[in-house]
């Protein structure tokens, strides 16, 4: 399956705030099911939307070498 084509550049999204009144019941659930405190809880998502960023951001560095490559 073909890498979806980005149409803005990762690295400039902010990560949300899993810690913050928003998300308390979400990440209070997930704690609750993984014995996990919603510190953890909320910590282990935030590396996981970095992780996905990071792999976004790997994706765009690829697009935009791809689309010098044809213009060169």
């Amino acid at each position: 399956m073909p890498e979806p084509c980005l149409l803005h550049d990762p690295s400039q999204e902010v990560s949300l705030d899993f810690s913050s009144a928003t998300y308390a019941n979400l990440v209070q659930q997930l704690a609750q099911a993984s014995n996990w405190t919603a510190e953890e809880e909320a910590q282990a998502l935030l590396d996981a939307w970095t992780e996905e960023n990071l792999q976004r951001r790997r994706l765009w560095d690829q697009q935009l070498q791809g689309e010098a490559d044809k213009r060169a």
